[in-house]
Order: structure tokens, then sequence, then C-alpha cells
């Protein structure tokens, strides 16, 4: 459904995250058309903390 349409999907994962692994995510995420990936060195708990400072340094990443 994401690739009827150029829609622009970013994941933020973590490296260390046990509970959602980007290992387990690759097939999903190759599947799109428009996706961008960021693989931070993070686990799950931290992860949303991770985010907000790499968009403060990364103000070009649009959401």
């Amino acid at each position: 459904m994401l690739n009827r349409r150029p829609t622009p999907v970013t994941f933020f994962l973590g490296r260390h995250d046990r509970v959602i692994p980007h290992a387990g995510l690759q097939g999903f995420i190759n599947s799109l058309q428009h996706k961008r990936t960021v693989l931070l060195d993070a686990g799950h708990a931290g992860l949303i903390y991770d985010v907000a400072s790499y968009l403060r340094r990364h103000p070009e990443v649009r959401l």
C-alpha cells in the first residue's frame, strides 16, 4: 500500500533493541520504495530520546 504513492518513510531503529530488532524488519523495509533507515546506538527503552537528539542534530530530516 505504501508503494502505490511516493510516500517517504523514515525508520528510527535501535541497534541494541531486543523488543523490535532491526534485523527482523529488514524484509519489510526493503519492500518499500521510498524508505530511509536511521540505525541508532540505542536499545528499546531509550530510543525515543536518541531519536529526539538525532532530529535536533539533523534538522534537514523531514517527518
